[in-house]
Formats: structure tokens, sequence, C-alpha cells
């Protein structure tokens, strides 16, 4: 009874998580569900970088495109990180039209049946800034 009691106080304790926020992205962006299939490696010499990091190909075996026009159900990949994302995991990807790929904006990955939900409209292109 004092273990359940505790495990209870515990419980009544812990604070509420919070919501989720909604995934944002650019009006020239995609936006699909699927799975990696990470392709090769290239590492970058960065100073003081003790992790490494690198550029990483892939290909996005598509499940459902949520936002954008490129209905292609394997789309390249192009991202730069610290390693692979998980393969073995469904994504959520916020895409953007690079030269011969996709970059990789954000990534959420899924849990369950559970959806991430999107911003209600997309954000306007940012002009580039002036060097």
């Amino acid at each position: 009874m004092r273990a359940l009691l505790i495990t209870f106080s515990l419980f009544l304790a812990a604070p509420a998580m919070a919501a989720e926020e909604p995934v944002t992205y650019g009006c020239d962006e995609m936006v699909v569900i699927g799975r990696l299939e990470n392709l090769d490696y290239e590492h970058v010499e960065l100073k003081d970088d003790l992790l490494g990091h690198g550029w990483m190909n892939a290909r996005i075996h598509v499940r459902s495109v949520v936002k954008g026009a490129d209905r292609r159900r394997v789309l390249p990949l192009r991202y730069f990180g610290h390693t692979y994302l998980r393969h073995d995991r469904t994504f959520m990807l916020v895409l953007s039209p690079q030269e011969g790929a996709y970059g990789l904006t954000s990534a959420t990955m899924l849990r369950g049946w559970s959806r991430p939900k999107l911003e209600a409209a997309c954000r306007p292109a940012q002009p580039a800034a002036l060097p």
C-alpha cells in the first residue's frame, strides 16, 4: 500500500507535458512522411569539432505527401549532421528544393499512429541577405 501511495504521489507531482509545437514550413518547401535509405557520408573537417560532421546522401521512401507537388515515391535527399538519421523509423520531413536533391529543413520522428500538426499557413520565403 505504501508503494502505491508513493507512486500515486509522484504521478500527481509530475509536471504536465507541454503540447508539441506545430511543424513550420516555407511556402516553397515540401512536407512528406516517409523513411530514409541512407547512402554515403562525406566527412567535413571542422576546427574544434570533437564529434565529426559531414554531408549525408539518402533516399526518402515517401509514404505520403502532406504539402507539395512532387509525387515521386522516392526522393533524393542531402543533409548535414553528426550522424545518419534512423532508417528504421518513420519521419515527417520538411524539405527545401536544392540543385539535384532536396535539403532537409526539419525531421520529426513519428510515434505510434499520431502525426505532428502543421502550422496553419506556410512561411513566406525570406529575401537573400546582402553580403
